[in-house]
């Protein structure tokens, strides 16, 4: 924060440069779950980046979905979804409705329908999540890989295991694919396949993925 004075009084509040460093500053500070402070910042930051680059740049876009993201972490629900709605918006205006721009804020905010338990707004944005990044990158990318792996967890807070349990396995065998069975976003699957099989009811076959995610 002593430097962000410094460079304060260097630049001036109005300056872009000073708008960024904030909002670097907020993205360290939610990333270390200090999310008061990040969202004071990010919010101040944004002001200034209205102002200085205008609220269709880029840089104003990716702050605006971080302000989403703090709010989601702090289970403000309500105040997060209009800033991906934002970033969605302006990124369709921008560059069209397919482009893969939109594959994270469409994600961000189906996480937070998920957590809402809006569970069927959750599953069609996760899917168009996942359709532009196919049509994008192809359906072998580890990127399709997590999305997938997104809507499986909604499944599972669904309590549709079945259907959980197939797009695990299939985001498992394509993290294998791409990233090699010693990735640790591997184990993490198959501890997420084993929770599924223990809620079903298949316990030999949870054991089993648990011993050998470790």
């Amino acid at each position: 924060r002593q430097s962000m004075d410094i460079r304060e009084k260097v630049l001036g509040k109005s300056d872009k440069d000073y708008g960024e460093s904030l909002g670097n500053l907020a993205g360290l500070y939610r990333s270390q779950g200090r999310y008061l402070e990040s969202e004071s910042l990010n919010l101040e930051a944004l002001v200034i980046q209205e102002k200085t680059i205008g609220v269709e740049h880029d840089d104003f876009l990716a702050n605006t979905g971080n302000m989403g993201l703090t709010y989601s972490y702090l289970g403000k629900f309500d105040k997060a979804i209009p800033y991906f709605e934002r970033v969605i918006a302006t990124y369709e205006k921008k560059y069209g409705n397919k482009d893969p721009k939109l594959a994270i804020p469409l994600n961000n905010l189906a996480e937070v329908y998920r957590k809402q338990g809006r569970f069927v707004e959750a599953e069609a944005t996760y899917q168009r999540s996942i359709r532009i990044l196919e049509m994008a990158y192809g359906g072998d990318h580890p990127n399709v890989a997590m999305l997938n792996n997104n809507l499986a967890l909604m499944y599972y807070d669904k309590g549709d295991y079945p259907q959980a349990r197939r797009l695990y396995q299939k985001s498992l065998d394509l993290f294998e694919k791409t990233l090699g069975d010693k990735h640790p976003v591997v184990a993490t699957t198959m501890v997420n396949i084993a929770n599924v099989h223990f809620k079903l009811g298949q316990y030999e076959q949870a054991e089993k993925l648990y011993s050998k995610a470790k």
